[in-house]
């Protein structure tokens, strides 16, 4: 498997993700999860973009409503990744 294939995963919550946002890209419709490598000092955090495609604008919000309720009441969010686009997003409760 080379690494253009490759799935990987990632486990994150609100402390790593800064904003959540709806990007339009290619006539497909993205909720963009701008994240954060955590590192050992917050200065040397680099920021990454994690795109999910999600359809129509109204399933877009709906989705971005629901993600931000979730981090903000504490749950991780796992997200399967491949490069910068995400595949699915799971809530661990």
């Amino acid at each position: 498997m080379d690494a253009h294939t490759s799935i990987n995963y990632r486990i994150t919550n609100r402390k790593y993700v800064s904003h959540i946002l709806l990007e339009r890209s290619g006539g497909i419709n993205y909720v963009t999860l701008l994240t954060t490598h955590p590192m050992q000092w917050a200065f040397h955090s680099e920021s990454h973009a994690l795109k999910y495609a999600c359809g129509k604008i109204p399933d877009c919000m709906d989705l971005m409503s629901r993600l931000d309720e979730c981090l903000n009441a504490g749950k991780n969010l796992n997200l399967h990744l491949d490069g910068e686009r995400i595949i699915e997003i799971q809530v661990y409760e």
